[in-house]
Order: C-alpha cells, then sequence, then structure tokens
C-alpha cells in the first residue's frame, strides 16, 4: 500500500514520472488507506496488477489480500484468485483449454469453461472486472499467438489498456518472451524499470 501512495502522490514506479489515469476504487482506498468492499465497486483494478503473484508461492487468502488493498468485494478477489491460479496452471504446462473446462467457478463467473465458445458480440470490453476477465480469457483462447490476442483485445474496444494487459499477461506465459514482437518490446517506455523489477 505504501509504494501505491509513491506511485499516485509522487509518480514513483511511472513511465513517464506522471500519475495519468486511476480509477475511482483506487483513488478511494489510498485516501482512506482500506480497500472498497462493495457491489459498485468491482472495477478491474486490483485485476490488472495481480499477475505478478502467479510467480511466488501465495496463497488462495495471500491473493484476496492483496486484490483487498483497493478492491475487497469478493467478485473483484474471486477474479483474482481465478487469473492467478490459471497463470501458476500455465507455468506448469498446463494447456488453457483444459484449465478452462476443468476450473471450479460460480456465478458470475459461470461463463469461464466455455468462454471459447461465445461469439465476439457476447464478449464485453469494460472496466467491470466479470467483463475484463471474460474478454482477456476469450482474446487467448480464440487465437495463436501473443500478438494475434493483445492485438484482438485491443480491437474489442472500450478498456482496451487493461483487456489486452490481463490477457497479455497470461498470452505472455503461454507463448514466452522470444514470441513478443520485438518492435514492441523495443518501445517500452521506461524499459530499464521494467528490466530492473524482472531481472
Amino acid at each position: 500500500m505504501e509504494n501505491f501512495k509513491l506511485w499516485y502522490r509522487k509518480a514513483e514506479f511511472t513511465p513517464h514520472h506522471e500519475v495519468f489515469d486511476i480509477g475511482a476504487t483506487t483513488q478511494y482506498a489510498l485516501f482512506t488507506g482500506k480497500g472498497v468492499n462493495d457491489l459498485n465497486a468491482n472495477g478491474n483494478g486490483s485485476l490488472m496488477r495481480i499477475l505478478p503473484l502467479a510467480f511466488t508461492a501465495c496463497t488462495e487468502e495471500e491473493i484476496r489480500e492483496v486484490s483487498s488493498l483497493t478492491h475487497a468485494h469478493e467478485w473483484s478477489t474471486n477474479a483474482c484468485v481465478i487469473y492467478v491460479t490459471i497463470a501458476k496452471k500455465l507455468l506448469n504446462g498446463e494447456n488453457i483449454d483444459e484449465i478452462l473446462r476443468n476450473i471450479n467457478v460460480r456465478d458470475p463467473y459461470n461463463r469461464l469453461p466455455s468462454i471459447s465458445e461465445l461469439r465476439d458480440a457476447d464478449i464485453k470490453s469494460t472496466g467491470f472486472v466479470v467483463d475484463t476477465l471474460e474478454a482477456a480469457l476469450w482474446c487467448i483462447t480464440t487465437t495463436n499467438s501473443y500478438q494475434e490476442s493483445v492485438l484482438k483485445a485491443v480491437n474489442l474496444g472500450s478498456d482496451t489498456d487493461t483487456v489486452a494487459a490481463v490477457a497479455g499477461g497470461l498470452a505472455g506465459i503461454m507463448y514466452g518472451i522470444e514470441n513478443i514482437p520485438n518492435k514492441w518490446i523495443e518501445e517500452l517506455a521506461n524499459k530499464e524499470l521494467i528490466n530492473e523489477c524482472l531481472f
């Protein structure tokens, strides 16, 4: 939470040393120091930042705690658990279609096991956490490369940056850094900070 506050108040960890966007739920949580547990506070703010936990020996409870720093409602914390669980299984070499077929989810995530069968008209690319997770998973299960999945997420429109980031996180695990277009990597802002965090 202290690092989130440094980001918000002093633009730490930003690519151009400026904060250009923050969701209302995240802003409120940083102002009050406590996550929001409300049905109407289920944006995708915690989902978009939760992926690093897939590379740790975290528990479900720890995933929920990290989500709850800002987004404490069960729909948001459940989305984060689902996403990190999928990422961990992909890291173990499991197939995304198999993972989703066997995933244990309940409403409002009951479309996930058959997400690849939906038409694009059935997918919403909004900032609502359920829509974001569905759209990201739809993009990676209906394409065959990192580039295709991310471009498909962007082309859905609406909350393109976050949906593409969530899809790209899993696609990166599936296809590996060597299959991310080199031009995209070269154009990353503040690549030095990213490398410092990763390597």
